[in-house]
């Protein structure tokens, strides 16, 4: 069963990244530090929601 939360979730987890990697113009490395986790975590992440590895603007 899909809950709403699980979506919910999953979309906020979503726009943190992106609002981190665009304070951070991008950078993995400083944009992993400032939330947390490893560049390795960040990547699958970002794999996880689709998010592109280029700079953001």
């Amino acid at each position: 069963m899909d809950a709403p939360l699980d979506g919910y979730m999953a979309a906020c987890e979503n726009a943190f990244i992106r609002a981190a990697l665009l304070q951070h113009q991008g950078r993995i490395s400083e944009t992993a530090h400032a939330l947390g986790i490893s560049r390795k975590s960040l990547w699958e992440k970002m794999r996880k929601h689709a998010i592109a590895a280029e700079p953001l603007h």
